[in-house]
């Protein structure tokens, strides 16, 4: 949204907005929206934990549990909910929404964040510490695994390796080595 409007409409208003040329840059949107994402939580972030305390979604701690973990109780859960919203605001933000693996990457971050809401909300709504399971937790993120693969595969996405600071070299990866990375 703000990419469009620094780097295609206002950089061609005038000659003198040539420095909007800086917004073609990856990695200075990626910095600004990191910033942006920062921004986003600080300012949040007290009102997000305000309306999770006032709704008593907060953490159950066992009555048998040891007694260092009792000052948890009350504590709010689902904090991840702050941190998706910054981090897909940001990038929805500043990032190039024609480019299909920024999409990749929304898809990714939201994908493995609803295992966590699971997680969290099963804690919040059967009032136990337990959670999701870890079988199901690994199940799904094993399938956001290979759903996330199989489109970078059927995309013809080029398995390259970009070293920060040296753009000539690119040594091409081979295609299993990404399930280490993933």
């Amino acid at each position: 949204m703000l990419y469009y409007l620094f780097f295609d409409i206002l950089r061609n208003v005038h000659p003198s907005m040539s420095w909007m040329r800086v917004f073609e840059y990856e990695i200075f949107r990626a910095a600004v929206a990191t910033l942006t994402a920062m921004l986003i939580s600080l300012v949040l972030g007290p009102i997000f934990i305000e309306r999770l305390k006032r709704f008593q979604i907060s953490q159950y701690i066992r009555e048998e549990g040891p007694k260092s973990h009792q000052k948890k109780q009350g504590t709010p859960t689902m904090g991840g909910i702050l941190i998706l919203a910054s981090v897909v605001g940001a990038t929805i933000c500043w990032m190039d929404l024609k480019n299909a693996n920024v999409w990749l990457a929304i898809f990714s971050i939201l994908a493995f964040g609803a295992i966590g809401f699971a997680d969290d909300y099963l804690k919040v709504a059967k009032k136990n510490n337990l959670g999701l399971q870890g079988r199901y937790k690994l199940i799904f993120q094993l399938l956001n695994c290979l759903i996330i693969i199989g489109v970078l595969y059927l995309t013809g996405y080029e398995p390259k390796l970009s070293v920060p600071f040296i753009k000539t070299f690119t040594p091409t990866l081979w295609w299993p080595i990404y399930g280490f990375f993933i």
